[in-house]
């Protein structure tokens, strides 16, 4: 009789640390979902969090395509280039970065300096803090300006020194052509 309580509390004991298990696993795998499409289709949902549905087809459309189409880079420039850098894909990060590059605005140089910083990104930053010391006043007028100053201070100095060094080097050009 002992014997067989034994036995039915291990199975139980088993049974519970396999309902356990099964929960842990369920949680660390709730953000990424992949489930068969409707009726046999075939297809596949697969979420990637982080990144809007549309840049995740698209990213997923160069990786087939293995080739950079700028449209497509076009539309999607900064969260490719997020994509990228988080799966290394050093073909499509180099084409998203000149692209978000090519593209620039003084109202968004705040969070590209951000995102250049988070991505590994030199051309992009450059770019940005070129045109943070040309447009100043446009910068600083900024929602992100606003943002780091409240929130990042470390963001802030970083691009205090960018406009710093830019001004001292405009005055040492000006006093070489002197």
């Amino acid at each position: 009789m002992e014997a067989r309580r034994r036995k039915d509390s291990k199975k139980r004991d088993e049974e519970t640390n396999g309902e356990i298990d099964s929960k842990k696993k369920r949680r660390a795998w709730s953000g990424c979902t992949a489930r068969r499409g409707g009726r046999g289709g075939g297809g596949y949902a697969v979420r990637v969090l982080g990144a809007p549905s549309d840049a995740v087809l698209a990213f997923l459309h160069l990786l087939y395509a293995a080739r950079a189409e700028a449209a497509v880079v076009a539309a999607h420039g900064p969260q490719l280039l997020a994509l990228a850098h988080a799966y290394r894909v050093g073909w499509l990060k180099r084409a998203a970065e000149a692209s978000v590059s090519a593209r620039l605005a003084p109202g968004a140089a705040v969070d590209m300096l951000k995102l250049a910083g988070l991505c590994d990104a030199p051309r992009l930053r450059a770019a940005r803090a070129r045109l943070a010391a040309r447009d100043r006043a446009a910068v600083e007028a900024s929602d992100g300006w606003r943002f780091a100053r409240r929130h990042d201070p470390a963001l802030e100095l970083e691009l205090l020194q960018l406009l710093e060094d830019a001004r001292r080097r405009r005055e040492r050009w000006a006093r070489a052509r002197a």
